[in-house]
């Protein structure tokens, strides 16, 4: 059960760093997120989630 948990915060970890990551690239430096760039994201999300299935 223990190693369920850390799975699943490792996970939220990964997301929330890279959303993190996006939003800091956005608002301070500007950058802008074509449909190539949040499919990108998405597909991330995506992955990481399905990898920290069991």
């Amino acid at each position: 059960m223990q190693k369920n948990q850390l799975s699943i915060v490792g996970a939220i970890w990964s997301v929330m760093s890279l959303l993190a990551t996006v939003l800091i690239g956005l608002l301070i430096f500007g950058e802008k997120l074509n449909v190539i760039g949040i499919i990108g994201v998405v597909a991330v999300m995506v992955a990481v989630a399905l990898l920290s299935l069991n």
